[in-house]
């Protein structure tokens, strides 16, 4: 049988097929093997205490508040353990540790893991995760912090954070209050004043908006009023915070409502832009 080199091949492979199984099987058990994977190495003998941690729940009818715990690393094995890099899920999330840490054995790190509550709405779940190196071994994750948090009641601002950022191009905010039982409400009164609502009767939805250049102006008059440090063992927020240079950097605002189960709704603002002090 004459065949070119490439008719050749087609019928060989043919024919095995065809007419041997026992040659097929040879051939499949000759055939390259998949990559196995290597041992997978255990995980850094490091642990957390407590590793999950339940925050509560946090309204915006009630004075906004840095929820906050205590926690520690343990380093349960014999060797140094290098934390190399910690991260959270979300910006709103973070702790005094250093960005990297040596635990030697049998050390316990004690730590604070803080989370800014007001960016979020529902059940949520943040986690601090940790990257460790071992001796003779590669870095690793390491056990996770686990922080649950609730935000919610009975009025619901969307969203709960408003920023202003540099080179935006209108120079107004804005943001909305829906009341969470569909119930009608009025706004009575707001602190900056120059927040104001758009619907003059009562609605379940009422749309807030202001003038940045206004907040600006009312912000530069407290500039140096003793009540507005940043201070203290509640994890409350002053009324305003501002940075070295006398920008303000975050305004607690605060909306009176007609509502009995919620009178005032606090609002947080952050100036990002630092071209008006």
């Amino acid at each position: 049988m004459k065949l070119t080199l490439a008719c050749a091949t087609v019928v060989m492979v043919v024919a095995i097929v065809v007419l041997s199984s026992d040659t097929l099987l040879l051939m499949t058990l000759g055939a390259p093997s998949p990559r196995v994977p290597g041992p997978v190495e255990p995980p850094p003998r490091m642990s957390i205490q407590p590793p999950e941690v339940d925050l509560g729940l946090w309204t915006p009818c009630e004075v906004p508040r840095i929820l906050s715990t205590r926690a520690e690393l343990v380093n349960d094995g014999e060797t140094l353990l290098r934390v190399i890099h910690w991260s959270a899920t979300c910006g709103c999330t973070s702790s005094d540790l250093p960005p990297s840490f040596d635990i030697a054995p049998g050390e316990r790190r004690a730590f604070t893991a803080t989370i800014e509550p007001w960016v979020s709405w529902g059940g949520k779940t943040q986690t601090i995760q940790f990257i460790v190196e071992e001796e003779g071994k590669s870095a690793r994750p390491g056990p996770p912090l686990e922080l649950k948090f609730e935000v919610g009641g009975s009025m619901h601002p969307a969203p709960g954070l408003v920023r202003r950022v540099t080179g935006e191009e209108t120079d107004c905010g804005r943001m909305i209050l829906v009341s969470e039982d569909n119930e009608p409400f009025s706004i009575l009164a707001s602190d900056p004043p120059c927040i104001a609502s758009e619907e003059a009767a009562p609605s379940f939805q009422q749309t807030l908006s202001w003038d940045w250049t206004a907040i600006d102006a009312y912000a530069a008059q407290h500039c140096s009023d003793p009540d507005m440090a940043e201070d203290s063992d509640s994890g409350h927020l002053p009324n305003f915070s501002f940075d070295a240079d006398g920008y303000w950097t975050r305004i607690v605002a605060r909306i009176t409502t007609d509502r009995a189960d919620c009178p005032i709704v606090f609002l947080v603002l952050e100036n990002l832009d630092r071209s008006i002090p």
